[in-house]
């Protein structure tokens, strides 16, 4: 994805799928800064915006990965602080070049979410021992640090705020009175799995262009146009079995009486997705975002 922002095309990667992007292609995702053109990151994906959600999850696991193999104590774990802390570094940079704003919001959400349950709301260590963890003390530098350099960039690049904010909202207004006519038309079963990019036109207000046809950029309202209330009600149930599991994942933390914190890592990544499905639809209707959706849910 980097590389690719530098050369402004694809770099040749066709065997893994990669997009054919570049500055002069129709439809390929691009920002104005400072008055010239460019392609957001792709990286194998078919639009930045699933690249920022993959990211996302990403950066959390990246996070939890001393956590995860137990090996925060253990002398082989002091040398690779420096190269986790890279891959870190390499991966936030990535994010930005996506310029996908509900991904790097999704990842702000996730590090509060996972720097609260980690501190005692008194401001306590919950366990002297977190303390000494590379997450813990991570996060206190990452979180400021991914304000000052998202407000640094908007400065110094300078992006067009028509095509940065005012486009995108206009566009997604549109699909939002599409999907309250299918709502209102269908409230209990819906359209049908599928249907909505099919019958959109039949309430849309104006004729639609050919790039127009897409799904509606909130998972929860595709659902609702698609599967009616039923299918919301199953999603919905679905995330609070996930969100709040009545056993504990590690016996470790089970035995001391601790909320998991593997499970705190995850349910961050779970609701930076969450964020992000309230302004795309990639999580639901493209099969890079359904299976990063449903590995976290299983997970």
């Amino acid at each position: 994805g980097i590389i690719q922002f530098i050369k402004q095309k694809s770099i040749g990667l066709s065997f893994l799928r990669e997009s054919l992007i570049g500055p002069d292609i129709p439809g390929v995702a691009k920002i104005i800064l400072n008055g010239h053109k460019y392609i957001r990151s792709y990286g194998l994906f078919p639009h930045p915006n699933i690249l920022g959600g993959f990211l996302i999850v990403s950066i959390v696991f990246t996070l939890l990965y001393l956590r995860l193999f137990h090996v925060e104590q253990s002398k082989s774990s002091q040398g690779k602080q420096p190269f986790i802390k890279a891959i870190l570094l390499i991966q936030i940079f990535g994010l930005f070049l996506t310029f996908s704003k509900s991904a790097i919001l999704g990842l702000i959400i996730g590090l509060v979410y996972i720097y609260r349950k980690l501190i005692v709301p008194r401001g306590t260590i919950q366990d002297s021992r977190i303390k000494k963890l590379f997450h813990v003390e991570q996060l206190r530098i990452l979180m400021p640090a991914t304000l000052i350099l998202l407000v640094s960039l908007f400065f110094i690049f300078k992006p067009n705020l028509n095509s940065f904010f005012i486009q995108p909202l206009d566009e997604r207004v549109l699909y939002l009175n599409v999907s309250r006519g299918t709502i209102l038309a269908n409230p209990i079963l819906g359209l049908g799995a599928g249907q909505f990019i099919i019958q959109m036109q039949n309430f849309s207000p104006i004729v639609l262009q050919s790039w127009q046809y897409q799904p509606v950029h909130n998972i929860f309202l595709l659902i609702w146009s698609e599967l009616g209330l039923v299918g919301v009600f199953f999603f919905i149930w679905i995330l609070k079995l996930t969100t709040y599991p009545k056993i504990p994942l590690d016996i470790t933390d089970r035995q001391s009486g601790d909320v998991p914190r593997g499970t705190i890592y995850l349910k961050a990544a779970l609701l930076g997705l969450i964020f992000i499905s309230l302004f795309d639809h990639y999580l639901w209707s493209i099969q890079q975002g359904e299976i990063l959706l449903w590995i976290i849910l299983g997970l």
